[in-house]
């Protein structure tokens, strides 16, 4: 074997290993690294408003990243209580409509176990007469052993329930403490945004920079064009389903 086909295979096993190595990093950093890819996208989504607000008002960026910070931040709880403004008068409907829905309901399951199934349960009834002792014994021991399972089935879905809410209730400090870290990420980076692309640009004239950079465009361009044609779709259709509800006078659309 050739001395370049041995720096071929020896080129390719760094770039396997490396890809290996930055893989498991990343999976082993998801975990704290995850609040400040959040604060980034934040930042990139309001680094036109920054600079909106710096060069309009004429104030720093900090004051400009904090003003933008606080107008996306009440324009999402705004949205947030919004939504669930209309969560709770959809509930208040439920309850009130709840009442009639459950006695129509019982109505209905009265009139099939008369219709359908008081029938069928004669027949079995006059079946298990009909069989030996034993057999009996075994069919009994059989619904008894289905109906303390199901029981079972309905006691552990309980508890998984319980179990589930007081886990939501026991991270939210959590979530507090990962809001204020992406909060405050979120300033600084936005704050300190063209230092950090003048320090990228240093690093422009390194050949390997120049193959990562084009390939990051590339990759950027294909997937926020896939995002953007996505997101322009969802919501023209939204707003087309929620006229249409508006005009054909929906409660609650």
């Amino acid at each position: 074997m050739s001395t370049e086909r041995l720096w071929q295979m020896a080129r390719f096993l760094t770039v396997i290993f490396a890809f290996l190595v930055g893989g498991w990093l990343l999976i082993r950093l998801s975990s704290i690294l995850y609040p400040f890819v959040f604060a980034f996208l934040l930042a990139l989504l309001s680094r036109p408003l920054v600079d909106f607000f710096q060069k309009r008002l004429r104030i720093t960026r900090g004051w400009g990243a904090l003003l933008s910070i606080i107008l996306i931040s009440g324009l999402l709880v705004g949205s947030l209580a919004l939504i669930i403004m209309q969560l709770i008068r959809g509930l208040v409907f439920v309850a009130n409509q709840l009442p009639a829905q459950i006695q129509e309901l019982s109505l209905y399951f009265q009139k099939l176990y008369n219709e359908k199934l008081a029938p069928i349960w004669n027949d079995a009834s006059e079946a298990l007469r009909s069989l030996e002792p034993s057999q009996q014994n075994t069919v009994q021991n059989s619904i008894q052993s289905l109906g303390s399972s199901l029981a079972s089935a309905i006691g552990e879905g309980s508890k998984s329930i319980a179990m589930m809410l007081q886990t939501v209730l026991a991270t939210l400090p959590s979530i507090a403490l990962i809001f204020v870290i992406v909060l405050l990420a979120w300033f600084f980076i936005a704050k300190d945004w063209h230092q950090y692309e003048m320090r990228l640009k240093r690093y422009e004239m390194l050949p390997w920079f120049a193959r990562f950079e084009s390939v990051f465009l590339s990759l950027r361009s294909a997937l926020f064009g896939y995002l953007k044609a996505q997101l322009t779709l969802i919501t023209i259709t939204f707003f087309i389903v929620l006229i249409g509800l508006f005009i054909i006078g929906v409660e609650h659309p």
